[in-house]
């Protein structure tokens, strides 16, 4: 994490059994199934399956950063 200013790598992380992948899918998919899902639920989920994931909320989407 101390290589790039910006950006984040990832090495050498601990896989994941398929049991454990296909229970991630299942909460992704039951979460967008739902109308009224919210960009935290996912975060969340993401971070259950990886907990070392980090998110910086900045309040912008994809288009408003460039």
């Amino acid at each position: 994490m101390q290589r790039f200013q910006a950006l984040g790598v990832v090495e050498q992380t601990p896989r994941h059994d398929m049991d454990e992948v296909d229970t991630f899918f299942e909460d992704i998919e039951a979460i967008f199934a739902k109308d009224d899902f919210t960009k935290a639920a996912v975060v969340d989920a993401i971070k259950q399956f990886l907990p070392n994931f980090q998110h910086e909320e900045t309040g912008k989407n994809l288009d408003q950063k460039m």
